[in-house]
């Protein structure tokens, strides 16, 4: 029986993973498990599904990422394999591991920004099955010695990374995903009447690569790859191919393309796109890509904005995706979204760096753990969580009557001269919160009477924001008793420990737009796919680089490595693509200064395409007005200008585009200025013409000798 299918349409995969589900594995739905690669898939194969089954027990649909234990097989796993640890608990961990590695003199704040790409190296090891001491064997190595200290930390860190882990009973990441995976087979084996269909994925470790081969092998599990009609057998495809990864799950697998049936060979017409996943020569167009530029990342989330509401307008049902790849360009896109009051779901989560609470628990450690600052003591009283106005009458106060603040007393004292007996017992309620005596100088201990003294000034600050809550409860649940040398160095500790913490938006299935990464929506249609920040070292990105490996050891190691990863971003970049109206929009420059060059997909795209994609550029206008010009527009056009330049002349237009033009255009040289006395050379020069024509001609008298002096005289001059 055939168990693995193809596809060859994004534009229609989903429906064809229903028609799949409905027609061949609707015995019973409520035993049918669907793994598809993102949250924003399921959800829409999710509203297919009710649009064609109505009122019906629909599958269970999910991602590895949330792929659970369930039935009976969660009382055959040991307590400890179920629980894992947090991405917070990971980071406290190890920064401490770090810093107490001696050998390496890290300090903690230094620890803890280090701690995450340990834990993400970890991670990769264990879920590639790579022992450490095959780092240890690598050959060839350069700098031999500088690696043999990371390979002697790395070694002690993971003993050490271990041990800790297995006191608090709990488990890796990587024996997390491994313990769920064993047992999803295991549940598959028991129970014949249960169903798994796997759509659109391919495994991303070796941990994921071995469950897809393993549970193929079972009668009750089903495929459909990830659309695309052009995989060759015969072909060999290099790691930086789009098709790489793909091509890699069949002969892991074990499949022969000829097998394997396709099930929508007719939906889809090859077209000039196609030219970026393989080497072919096509030539139907697509005239529906735009391609705009922007000065700064300001003036492009503007655009995006304007964009999403103009679409919003034509068409109220609009659906529309803004594809980001940094956090710091996804937040100066939400800030012209909200600003224009656009409704969006967003992917990325809030930056918890962000949140309110967090912002008031940092400007709380700031008061009670470093000298008095006067500006930090009212950024405190001004928070949303606490400002009325009394805190409001207590900085009027102050403002009114005095100029400098020294110490807090300097505050109790105005208010017992110039406020009210209750503004006065108001604030020292205040007072003794963020500036009590802390009685120990351990992590744990100071963490907590920060906390203790949120609670105190906002009694419902848990109630109310329940999200920062259960965020913070590992801080606390891990009870890092680290002593601090320097009580003041707490308030970046905090920062560091949750800095990269995201909080989830929450879900609206009826909004139009959705702000995510580039693999969310690779399998969705919209009317409108706004791909931005499309530069270089941005899209692709290098998210496999480690501080605490090399490139080199990475590949001999068989990591996954940066070539693999160009290839799987760009057959998402293909994939989006696929939509009925594309915008591809980048900033030249970003918050700095410093010009930024185009992703090397875009280059691509344009070699490809020619002249088919519109290229436009933002240009501003008087005020605050905009408008697209073309790549052509902008182009100043002459006859006279020169049509071969050296670098010399490139930066003399750069610099002093005058001096260009007179030079190539113009061709003005500068002449030989006119002293008013001959120098020596010169004068010797001319007394030796003289000198020849008067032996030539035979001349013996001095008046002959003047006039011969004068002819030549006459005859430079004229030169």
């Amino acid at each position: 029986m055939t168990k693995i299918y193809q596809s060859c349409s994004k534009g229609n995969f989903l429906n064809t993973v229903s028609d799949y589900v409905i027609d061949h594995l609707n015995t019973d739905l409520s035993k049918l498990k669907v793994i598809l690669p993102s949250g924003l898939a399921c959800n829409e194969l999710q509203k297919i599904l009710v649009t064609k089954l109505g009122s019906a027990i629909l599958p269970k649909i999910t991602t590895f990422g949330t792929l659970s234990l369930e039935g009976d097989e969660v009382f055959n796993i040991p307590s400890r394999h179920i629980a894992t640890v947090s991405i917070l608990e990971e980071r406290i961990i190890l920064a401490e591991i770090i810093n107490s590695y001696d050998k390496l003199d890290y300090s903690l704040s230094q620890s803890l920004s280090l701690a995450s790409c340990l834990a993400n190296l970890f991670f990769e090891f264990e879920s590639n099955h790579i022992d450490l001491l095959q780092l240890k064997n690598l050959p060839d190595l350069d700098q031999a010695e500088y690696w043999n200290v990371i390979y002697d930390f790395l070694n002690y860190a993971f003993e050490h990374w271990k041990k800790k882990i297995h006191s608090l009973n709990k488990v890796t990441r990587g024996a997390y995903q491994k313990s769920i995976f064993s047992s999803e087979i295991k549940r598959l084996k028991n129970n014949q009447d249960e169903l798994l269909l796997i759509a659109g994925v391919i495994g991303n470790n070796l941990i994921s690569d071995n469950f897809i081969r393993d549970v193929m092998q079972l009668e009750n599990s089903y495929m459909i790859l990830p659309p695309t009609m052009y995989l060759y057998d015969k072909e060999e495809y290099e790691q930086g191919d789009a098709l790489y990864k793909i091509h890699e799950l069949l002969k892991l697998l074990g499949c022969s393309l000829q097998d394997i049936k396709m099930l929508d060979s007719d939906k889809h017409k090859a077209n000039m796109l196609d030219a970026l996943i393989v080497k072919r020569e096509f030539h139907i167009k697509r005239s529906d890509i735009n391609y705009v530029e922007c000065v700064n990342i300001f003036h492009e989330a503007e655009y995006i904005a304007t964009r999403c509401i103009n679409a919003l307008r034509d068409n109220p049902d609009s659906k529309i995706a803004i594809i980001a790849y940094t956090q710091a360009a996804k937040e100066q896109y939400s800030v012209s979204l909200d600003k224009y009051g656009v409704i969006y779901q967003d992917l990325f989560g809030l930056d918890i760096l962000k949140h309110n609470v967090i912002s008031f628990l940092l400007l709380i450690s700031k008061n009670l753990c470093c000298a008095f600052d006067s500006k930090i003591f009212f950024s405190l009283l001004s928070h949303p969580l606490i400002i009325s106005e009394q805190t409001q009458d207590i900085q009027n106060i102050i403002r009114k009557n005095t100029r400098i603040l020294i110490s807090p007393d300097d505050v109790l004292e105005l208010l017992r001269k110039y406020g009210s007996v209750d503004l006065y017992e108001y604030y020292s309620d205040i007072h003794n919160i963020i500036f009590a005596k802390l009685s120990s100088s351990s992590f744990d201990s100071v963490f907590r009477e920060i906390v203790k003294g949120a609670e105190s000034l906002v009694p419902d600050v848990w109630q109310e924001h329940p999200d920062i809550a259960s965020s913070l409860r590992d801080i606390i649940q891990i009870n890092w008793d680290i002593n601090l040398d320097n009580i003041e160095g707490f308030p970046d500790l905090l920062k560091h420990a949750i800095t990269g913490g995201r909080l989830a938006s929450g879900s609206y299935s009826d909004v139009n737009i959705t702000l995510c990464k580039s693999f969310d929506t690779t399998l969705i249609n919209y009317d409108l796919m706004i791909v931005a920040d499309l530069n270089e070292g941005v899209y692709p990105s290098d998210t496999y680089s480690n501080p605490w490996l090399s490139s080199t050891m990475k590949n001999k190691l068989n990591l996954a490595s940066n070539q693999i990863n160009f290839g799987i971003q760009l057959y998402e970049f293909y994939l989006n693509l696929q939509n009925k109206e594309v915008l591809l929009i980048r900033s030249r420059k970003q918050t700095s200064s410093k010009e930024m060059l185009p992703s090397p997909f875009i280059m691509q795209l344009k070699h490809i395409l020619g002249d088919d994609i519109k290229h436009q550029i933002l240009v501003l206008n008087s005020g605050s007005n905009a408008s697209l010009v073309t790549e052509k527009e902008r182009c100043a056009k002459s006859d006279i200008f020169p049509k071969v330049i050296s670098a010399t002349d490139i930066e003399t237009l750069m610099r002093t585009p005058y001096n260009f033009y007179a030079k190539k255009i113009l061709k003005l040289y500068k002449l030989d200025e006119i002293d008013d006395q001959p120098n020596l050379a010169e004068f010797g020069n001319f007394f030796h013409l003289v000198a020849e024509n008067y032996t030539k001609n035979n001349l013996h008298s001095s008046e002959g000798f003047i006039d011969i002096g004068k002819s030549v005289l006459s005859h430079l001059l004229s030169a």
